[in-house]
């Protein structure tokens, strides 16, 4: 394929001039034209690529579909933008090709050939992006830099500003852009930032530092120290650029540091103490103090002097030595000393401090009133450690925070830690209930402000080291002025449980009154009206009619009768007369009939003995064991459905026998079965109180159980309903009890 001509030029010519890349293809993709700079820059000759597809050598597997597209495009017509694909050479390196094609058309009769002009822009795409990188790393520089950097126009207005004002100032960039930057400066540094600012205008280059108080974005001041760049002739940046630094910070560090140094004279004129400059050979070379103080002997009499010429030779040896020491060893030594003076001795603190290789200072002060009040302290706290360790109660000495400072030996009887174990390691709140601590800490916090006065005192349970609880009272009370407070901690856990029970017994002795109220006055109430319906009708009643109020009285009679009897027990019991006349007893006998009596009583009710494992003879009081078997019996009745089955098993458990009581009632909850046995319980309230009794049944038969050497306790039954068993032993001594 030959390329026409335009006016007389070659167009091949002008693009072999022009380095242009010029490739032709068919239909379907194949080269037909392939110019000599294709050749060069693929290193192809022509008869190596004609009737080829492009993508078959030239071009990378992940870029063929691209290709492939781009002439689809132009089969069906659309006009397709430039693209750039890398071109494989032969030698496989690879070189960044854009290429812009068109169409020409053959006449009607063949297809379209697509001319293909490609332009090597490998170069110049590296350089773009050598540029962009080198663009990316300054502004990645500017935009992170700690100090701000700024851009003013020649009319002083804010053409750039890097994101570091964000952080300085709280401005968001946008909101300097076209702002004077006058308008940020302090009144009293506007007139200074000005002429800054003409200078640097008119002066290419760097020009020296300057000091600003910059408005920041809460109205606040910060001091900014600013350096300028004349950069308004560089084509890139046209502006003035300005670095500024915050030494708000600094400058602030700096007039407090002026205030310290400005206090440090002033303490040192105020001091008491005496500065000497003493030499390695003991001459004293020079002297300073800050006000009149006790001197042993004038200025003239001792400057340029040694030590054992002036003072006395004691106090002189001890101040030789030290210098010596101070000067060998590069530490400071300390000593104390008395002098004698008309109005009495005085004692002296000496601190030699190293300064030059042959000299030391020696810091001079008078400890006499320091020494008198030491030792009263001493005395002091000597009174106060044998008060603080002779109290009887458990003291702590506590920081603000809570902290363990001291403790005296009470301390280890209550928690069960040692003084060394908690001073200084724990912390008081460790030692507090976990549910009570909210309560301490509230009472802490107002006793340090003030909002209680005196000693606080509250309750709290403190947990010993092995875990076990104590009911306790803290006295808390502040040392004024130390930052610290004392606590005594008294052990009331016994107090406390005994207030407990006490409360528990007047509770259960109101329950007791109100239940024995009720069975009292009921068959009492039944008595009285049935003799009153004998006295006023008896004559016209008939036998059977008197006969049943006669029954009825009895009944009533036989129920005071066991409350009384109940009452009766409980009183030997308690105040311990319960006597037992034991004996080796066949107790099946007996055991039948406490059945059959409690049957008859009960209207019939079924009760049966379902399992026997005769023991033989058992060493038991025939009268008591009779009373255990009705009181269980007369329970599970009690609590037994109507018609239900109550069963009685007897067995052999070891050296004892073992006795069932098998009801079907509603079962006793898990929470209550360990305490059915209490004197006065019932799993009813009180004040609901449904079924007969004082609550005093299984008590006594706790008791009795006990009196024979055996046991008794509760379980729930898997059908339902409880199971009361006991022992009693088979074998006994023949003592009466």
């Amino acid at each position: 394929m030959r390329m026409r001509r335009r006016r007389g030029i070659p167009l091949e010519g002008v693009f072999e001039h022009a380095g242009l890349l010029l490739v032709g293809l068919d239909g379907e993709g194949r080269i037909v034209h392939f110019n000599a700079a294709a050749e060069r820059l693929s290193g192809y000759s022509i008869q190596e690529v004609m009737g080829k597809h492009l993508w078959d050598f030239a071009i990378a597997d992940d870029a063929r579909e691209a290709c492939k597209s781009y002439l689809q495009s132009f089969r069906d017509g659309r006009v397709v933008d430039t693209l750039e694909q890398y071109l494989l050479t032969k030698d496989g390196s690879r070189r960044l090709i854009s290429w812009r094609a068109s169409a020409l058309s053959r006449g009607k009769r063949r297809s379209p050939v697509i001319l293909a002009v490609g332009m090597d822009i490998t170069e110049r795409r590296i350089a773009e992006d050598a540029m962009a990188s080198r663009e990316g790393f300054f502004r990645m520089l500017i935009e992170n830099a700690l100090d701000l950097v700024t851009v003013l126009g020649s009319d002083g207005r804010v053409i750039y500003v890097g994101p570091a004002v964000k952080r300085l100032l709280g401005y968001a960039q946008e909101e300097l852009i076209s702002r004077n930057i006058i308008e940020f400066i302090h009144p009293d540094d506007k007139v200074a930032a000005k002429a800054g600012l003409d200078f640097a205008l008119t002066r290419a280059g760097i020009t020296g530092d300057i000091e600003l108080r910059i408005r920041d974005r809460e109205g606040g001041w910060r001091i900014h120290e600013a350096t300028s760049f004349n950069l308004l002739d560089d084509p890139l940046v046209k502006g003035v650029v300005i670095n500024s630094r915050d030494i708000t910070d600094r400058k602030e560090a700096e007039e407090e540091l002026s205030l310290r140094n400005r206090e440090i004279e002033a303490i040192f004129q105020a001091l008491p103490d005496i500065f000497f400059r003493i030499g390695a050979d003991g001459t004293i070379l020079d002297y300073g103090s800050g006000r009149s103080t006790y001197l042993y002997a004038p200025p003239e009499e001792f400057v340029r002097k040694k030590v054992r010429e002036v003072l006395p030779p004691e106090v002189a040896e001890v101040t030789e030595r030290s210098v010596r020491e101070v000067i060998e060893g590069g530490k400071p030594v300390s000593f104390e000393y008395d002098l004698p003076f008309p109005g009495g001795s005085r004692r002296f603190e000496a601190r030699m401090l190293p300064v030059l290789e042959k000299e030391v200072i020696t810091v001079v002060r008078d400890v006499t009133e320091r020494a008198a009040l030491i030792s009263s302290l001493l005395e002091s706290e000597e009174n106060y450690r044998v008060t603080f360790e002779s109290t009887g109660s458990a003291m702590v000495v506590l920081g603000l925070d809570g902290t363990i400072l001291d403790t005296n030996q009470e301390i280890q009887k209550l928690l069960g830690y040692s003084r060394e174990e908690v001073v200084g390691r724990k912390k008081y709140m460790e030692f507090v209930h976990p549910e009570d601590r909210e309560n301490v800490k509230r009472y802490s916090l107002r006793l340090l402000k003030g909002e209680l006065k005196g000693p606080a005192r509250y309750e709290a349970r403190t947990v010993r080291r092995d875990g076990r609880v104590l009911n306790t009272i803290i006295n808390v009370s502040v040392l004024p002025g130390m930052g610290k407070s004392v606590a005594s901690l008294v052990d009331i856990t016994e107090k406390k449980n005994y207030e407990l029970e006490l409360e528990a017994r007047a509770a259960q002795l109101r329950d007791f009154l109100d239940i024995a109220a009720h069975e009292l006055r009921h068959p009492a109430t039944l008595i009285e009206g049935y003799a009153m319906t004998l006295a006023d009708f008896g004559g016209e009643m008939s036998p059977d009619e008197l006969t049943r109020a006669l029954s009825a009285i009895v009944r009533s009679v036989d129920k005071l009768t066991g409350v009384v009897d109940d009452l009766l027990d409980v009183s030997r019991i308690e105040r311990g007369f319960m006597s037992l006349e034991r004996g080796e007893h066949d107790v099946l006998p007996l055991l039948r009939g406490a059945v059959h009596d409690m049957a008859a009583r009960k209207g019939g009710r079924a009760i049966e003995i379902t399992s026997v494992e005769d023991p033989g003879p058992v060493w038991v009081d025939p009268e008591k064991f009779t009373r255990l078997m009705v009181i269980l019996l007369d329970n599970a009745v009690k609590y037994s459905p109507p018609g239900s089955l109550v069963e009685v098993n007897l067995g052999i458990d070891g050296d004892n026998a073992l006795f069932s009581v098998l009801d079907r009632g509603t079962g006793i909850p898990d929470r209550e079965r360990s305490r059915v046995f209490d004197r006065f319980y019932q799993s009813d309230e009180v004040l609901h109180h449904s079924s007969p009794g004082l609550g005093l049944g299984l008590y006594i038969a706790k008791r009795i159980v006990e009196a024979h050497g055996g046991r008794i306790w509760c379980e729930a039954r898997e059908v339902g309903g409880s199971a009361f068993r006991f022992t009693l032993p088979l074998r006994g001594d023949d003592a009466t009890t």
